[in-house]
């Protein structure tokens, strides 16, 4: 796997969140470049950025509004995105209505950054969602 095949972006308003899942990512070897928004993102991917994959942790509405306009763009819309649900996590645990799923979202940026997209891990579109289990 070449340096250009281990870029990752990393969309989420939260900055300990984001730093959190960029250091993950970096850690496991991948050059991860945290955003702080799906503008933002997209800023960059017009400029030339096409990473193996974009993890996004947002809300639901503005997560589907930063998709909307990826896939709106023939040259964006194949980068598979994983998104960190905010769905059904858990306020109860410091930061855990923030912080996705790691060790899942980990996993499925490794398939994608890989090329391994099989049933298992692709989700509809080069979608998908690392949601926590619940409790």
């Amino acid at each position: 796997m070449g340096l250009l095949d281990r870029i990752v972006v990393v969309v989420d308003d939260d900055e300990q969140s984001r730093d959190t899942i960029s250091t993950v990512l970096r850690t496991s070897g991948y050059l991860a470049f945290g955003v702080h928004d799906g503008p933002e993102a997209l800023e960059y991917l017009g400029m030339g950025l096409r990473p193996c994959a974009i993890v996004v942790n947002l809300d639901e509405r503005a997560a589907m509004r930063f998709r909307a306009a990826q896939v709106s763009e023939p040259d964006l819309a194949t980068i598979p995105v994983v998104v960190g649900a905010r769905l059904g996590q858990r306020p109860d645990i410091p930061g855990g209505h923030h912080a996705p799923d790691i060790r899942r979202v980990l996993e499925l940026v490794r398939a994608y950054c890989a090329g391994r997209t099989d049933r298992s891990v692709r989700g509809r579109a080069h979608l998908h969602v690392a949601r926590r289990p619940r409790a």
